[in-house]
């Protein structure tokens, strides 16, 4: 250490580094890929159901959008579909252990995202207590 340098540390003293705004475990929209896991913080924009045209109830289907402004389609199948009854629009969601699949080529909401997001058995999800933040309620 320099003798003029007082408020220098040495070496081994070093404080620790600076923390990201964000864990490295959570991902924004852009960066999800097929079998990749984390948690996401969305907010959802748009949510609906989906029949066949004899009237079956197939799924719920969700648009969400992160703090980036990306939107995807997400959707939770009709088995399991009563687990996220309490997603509602307008509201920011924690969610984890999520399943990340190609877009189907037929009834893509988002005709050019690769991916859309399905929410399984397994996916938990916690409502956030955000305001503003950067989330978009109507992406589209």
């Amino acid at each position: 250490m320099a003798a003029n340098d007082q408020n220098a540390l040495p070496e081994g003293n070093l404080p620790p580094a600076v923390k990201t705004a964000r864990p490295p475990s959570e991902l924004y929209l852009d960066e999800l890929t097929q079998g990749l896991t984390g948690t996401i913080n969305v907010m959802i924009c748009r949510t609906w159901d989906v029949h066949t045209v004899t009237g079956r109830y197939v799924s719920t289907d969700f648009v969400m959008s992160d703090a980036k402004g990306n939107a995807i389609h997400g959707f939770a199948k009709a088995n399991v579909a009563h687990n996220f009854l309490k997603l509602k629009e307008g509201f920011v969601y924690s969610i984890k252990n999520f399943v990340v699949q190609a877009n189907r080529e037929e009834y893509r909401i988002f005709r050019d995202d690769p991916y859309m997001i399905e929410l399984d058995g397994a996916a938990s999800v916690r409502r956030l207590s955000v305001k503003g933040g950067g989330f978009v309620r109507y992406p589209f």
